[in-house]
């Protein structure tokens, strides 16, 4: 299901304020996964089974990654909307193989190979324009 960003937003801003991650890149997470109500951002986890946890648990997974990647995980972003710095295009990769790898048992059609691009499409696009759309 697509996200109604006018009831979303708020939240995502919230819970990404609350763990100090960037809130276009769960935005961009939660367009890629599109999920059904419950599972909107892809969280396979029954205590995780509202929009809120979906949310929180998406945010806490951002904040493992940055707190255990390695490399600087930030690129500066600049437009003519903007100038921000966002995650790089590295650290979404290494998010990618942990949230949504190739080949994963409960990816039977084989979607998860589009999740970077399209992860990264939206996210660069939400950084460079300054808002969600």
């Amino acid at each position: 299901m697509l996200p109604n960003w006018s009831l979303e937003t708020p939240t995502i801003e919230k819970i990404a304020f609350d763990l100090n991650v960037d809130p276009f890149f769960m935005a961009a997470i939660r367009r890629a996964e599109a999920g059904r109500e419950g599972r909107e951002f892809g969280v396979l986890s029954e205590e995780a089974n509202t929009y809120e946890a979906q949310a929180r648990a998406c945010a806490a997974t951002i904040r493992h990654h940055l707190v255990t990647y390695m490399d600087n995980p930030l690129t500066q972003i600049q437009s003519l909307h903007c100038q921000r710095l966002c995650y790089s295009k590295a650290f979404i990769q290494q998010f990618a193989n942990g949230w949504a790898p190739r080949g994963a048992n409960n990816d039977p059609t084989g979607l998860n190979k589009n999740w970077l691009d399209n992860v990264c499409f939206a996210y660069f696009s939400y950084c460079a324009q300054g808002m969600v759309k």
